[in-house]
């Protein structure tokens, strides 16, 4: 079982170009395979084709970030969806709505990290995959929050141009979207109580924040407070008042209070730190900024401290008689966190989750904890989570997970996809069900391999190859690439107790997967495309001259196979007697004794110069894809 390639950018110019020649189809896209043939259409961008056990899995860019198909017949299906950095929460009938943070381009065009914002649902009965309600935009920086009333899920978006929030409201079975209201101020927080939907406006230091309101059945917008200057950007509200801070200068918060319908504010306290987040009850109002959780009367009074935080606080809710809160230790390379409780009513902390990925934002039901996982590490480095323990501490459930690059890098055993996802390597069962995570590496992973015990791969550090017990585990350091062979181009393969990897355009090197001296298989590529192994040789191509050679697998003179395109990349299958390639026009077969090699496909492909298609084999068929064109292509062998 070896891994395959990811997709590679090359040194080729161009934008997507569709090969048309005499043989192609009359719209001059890819034609229709030879007698026997099939095919079937695939999201945006698939790649990381492998043929395994009757099946065929891929990985593309989109919604659907891992699938399969059983070979030759039926109709693909998800195995791992995407799912980016989820955020703020909450439980309502049964179900979990969520706000994901996205990086990439958004609906309005803003690109970055985390400018898309997704609003998706799941199942609390059983395992499925995530329902996207809707798609938005966050090009600046507003609510996270997430409310529902049990038939609608508001939640704000933004755009940039002009500086925009608008709160929307979405049905919880899906359908349109709806606009309440749009502000050039940000729309900073978000809050409900029985009959009113609750939003805070602020663009901290104007004098212009507000708080205001509108019924939930519809109706008109009512302003509860203004001329808030909010630092903090949250405010709490019980059955009689809203309350809310207000910015000092040169220093301090003052908190206040206001009548649930609007009326004169009235100071509760000044206080020296703005607080992160406020919660109330009927007769107490309770906050955590960075030092510490305090309560106070909510008709003002000395605050009470609580409890000291240890890290950076996130959120705070408050579930019956007690106080939870998350901690981080700040968003930096191995980010963690803790979820504790507190009596509101005082007395000691405990800790409900300690450690994951930096637990973040919380919601709750009388039984469960929920929260979500990821934040700007998370968007960085490929992780974000959905997650409940009981509430009084216990297993912790998975309840999302997914994928958050775009046509990753996989390899498979017989059990698990192993995927390559930013900086992490993950697994999900052949048969479906929850991606979990295998190992966490020190860098972004450029390509894997397993051999069903171990996963191995190729970091972006110098080229360094590390291993992970493939049920999970730290990494294991196994090779450093040497001086002068440590720019990793993705390609990894483990064979016959080897692991061989590319540390440059140049070379390949291979150790044994217990790690000891490194092996010089060649040095003298010009500039190596891909490459394969079984038990005697490693077998590679080459960008600019489009030859296929031979090498013996533990080093030695290279003979040439056959030619491909040469200026073109030329990406390598195998079975036991033969080589397959695919380039920028072709699909070839190649005897790997030599001799003469065959068009598989002589029908012309769609190609884009930029990602490379990906190509596969198994005992009856070969299969191919057209990344520009959405689609996977197989002939008999």
């Amino acid at each position: 079982m070896t891994g395959t390639e990811p997709p590679r950018r090359t040194i080729l110019a161009g934008l997507i170009v569709i090969v048309s020649v005499a043989c192609g189809g009359s719209d001059g896209g890819p034609s229709g395979p030879p007698s026997g043939g099939g095919g079937f259409a695939t999201g945006p961008w698939p790649a990381s084709l492998v043929a395994s056990d009757g099946k065929v899995f891929w990985s593309e860019s989109g919604e659907n970030a891992i699938d399969v198909v059983v070979a030759g017949a039926g109709t693909p299906s998800v195995l791992a969806p995407e799912v980016g950095a989820p955020a703020a929460l909450t439980v309502e009938g049964g179900e979990l709505f969520w706000l994901e943070e996205r990086t990439g381009f958004s609906p309005s065009g803003c690109g970055g990290v985390g400018v898309i914002r997704v609003l998706r649902k799941v199942s609390l009965a059983a395992f499925a995959l995530p329902t996207n309600l809707a798609i938005g935009d966050a090009c600046y920086r507003t609510a996270i929050n997430v409310v529902t009333d049990g038939a609608n899920v508001f939640w704000v978006s933004t755009l940039a141009s002009p500086y925009t929030s608008l709160l929307e409201k979405t049905p919880v079975s899906g359908g349109s979207t709806t606009t309440l209201t749009s502000t050039a101020a940000p729309i900073v927080a978000l809050a409900r109580d029985a009959a009113y939907l609750y939003w805070m406006e602020s663009t901290f230091p104007d004098t212009t924040g507000a708080i205001r309101r509108v019924p939930l059945a519809g109706g008109a917008i009512e302003t509860v407070a203004s001329g808030i200057i909010s630092r903090a950007g949250n405010f709490a509200l019980n059955s009689t008042a809203v309350f809310y801070t207000h910015t000092l200068f040169p220093n301090g918060e003052e908190i206040l209070s206001a009548p649930i319908a609007g009326g004169t504010p009235t100071p509760l306290q000044t206080v020296a730190q703005a607080p992160n987040r406020l919660v109330a009850d009927e007769s107490e109002l309770y906050w955590i900024d960075g030092t510490a959780i305090f309560s106070m009367p909510v008709t003002g009074g000395p605050p009470v401290p609580l409890v000291n935080v240890t890290d950076s606080p996130i959120d705070l809710v408050l579930r019956g008689s007690d106080l939870l809160w998350t901690e981080t230790t700040g968003p930096a390379h191995r980010e963690t966190g803790v979820i504790r409780t507190i009596p509101k009513a005082g007395g000691s902390a405990s800790v409900i989750h300690q450690g994951g990925d930096a637990p973040r934002w919380l919601a709750g039901d009388p039984a469960y904890v929920y929260w979500s996982e990821g934040g700007p590490v998370g968007l960085t480095e490929g992780f974000g989570q959905i997650a409940r323990t009981p509430m009084g501490g216990g297993p912790v459930d998975t309840l999302v997970s997914g994928v958050q690059a775009a046509s990753p890098p996989i390899a498979v055993s017989t059990d698990y996809v192993y995927v390559a996802d930013g900086w992490r390597i993950k697994r999900v069962p052949r048969a479906g069900g929850l991606m979990q995570t295998v190992a966490a590496s020190d860098d972004r992973v450029m390509a894997l391999a397993t051999d069903g015990s171990y996963v191995y791969w190729v970091a972006n550090n110098l080229s360094t190859v590390y291993k992970a017990v493939a049920a999970g585990g730290p990494e294991i350091h196994l090779a450093s690439s040497p001086n002068g062979l440590q720019d990793p181009i993705g390609i990894i393969r483990v064979q016959g107790g080897r692991v061989f990897w590319a540390p440059g355009i140049s070379a390949i090197l291979s150790v044994a997967v217990t790690g000891g001296a490194l092996n010089t298989v060649t040095t003298n590529i010009a500039s190596l495309s891909d490459f394969v192994v079984d038990d005697a040789y490693v077998y590679f191509s080459e960008d600019g001259t489009g030859d296929i050679k031979r090498v013996p697998a533990r080093g030695g003179p290279a003979e040439t196979l056959g030619n491909g395109l040469g200026s073109s990349y030329n990406i390598l299958a195998q079975n036991t007697s033969e080589i397959y390639s695919i380039d920028q026009l072709y699909v070839h077969r190649w005897p790997k004794n030599g001799g003469q090699g065959a068009f598989v496909n002589p029908n012309p492909l769609a190609a884009e110069p930029g990602f490379p298609a990906s190509i596969a084999v198994d005992a009856s068929r070969v299969y191919w894809t057209h990344p520009p064109v959405q689609l996977i292509q197989y002939v008999p062998r």
